[in-house]
């Protein structure tokens, strides 16, 4: 059942209602009040599952051991350019070769390379997060591959453009880009 059955434009009073963490605005004109509890529960439910922001619940980090971060997520000099510029992700330092693993579970979506981040591995996971494992030397990763949280989706490496040998992972929630950080990484 979708929202369009929960309001109805037809009625000139308006309401806001909270349901849980989300508040609906005004602009919604005349509840439709017909189902009572029952309907205000699926209403409910209908709007956690929009507004989740959840990510997997088997989340690791990619590399083996005590990797040190060489840049974080969030404005920086830039280390090729020289200007202030957005990261938008994390960068790990690694060795070329060293195996790279998957965050969690999830169905490979890119396996190439793009660009600037060079040979690059992205993961398609639950509940709309995304990974992306760039600057690799190495991956037998092809797209619609289905990866476990740990297996081996690559090797760190220097590709793309890049200072020296690391892995730049970024994360994405809905498509936008998130600091890594949040998700425990």
């Amino acid at each position: 059942m979708s929202l369009a059955t929960y309001f109805s434009p037809v009625a000139t009073w308006s309401v806001s209602i909270a349901l849980g963490v989300v508040i609906l605005p005004p602009l919604y004109q005349g509840f439709v009040f017909g189902g009572g509890a029952n309907l205000m529960e699926q209403a409910s439910q209908e709007l956690a599952t929009i507004f989740s922001w959840t990510a997997p619940r088997s989340i690791r980090k990619p590399l083996d051991g005590d990797a040190v971060v060489t840049s974080g997520y969030g404005m920086r000099k830039h280390p090729k350019t020289g200007l202030q510029a957005m990261h938008y992700g994390k960068d790990y330092r690694c060795t070329i070769g060293q195996p790279v693993g998957a965050i969690a579970g999830g169905v490979v979506s890119h396996a190439g390379t793009a660009g600037n981040a060079g040979l690059l591995v992205a993961i398609d996971h639950a509940e709309g997060m995304q990974s992306l494992y760039m600057h690799l030397s190495a991956t037998t990763m092809q797209p619609g591959n289905q990866v476990n949280a740990g297996d081996v989706i690559g090797a760190c490496g220097n590709t793309g453009r890049s200072t020296a040998s690391h892995l730049h992972l970024g994360i994405k929630q809905n498509w936008q880009f998130i600091d890594p950080t949040t998700k425990g990484l």
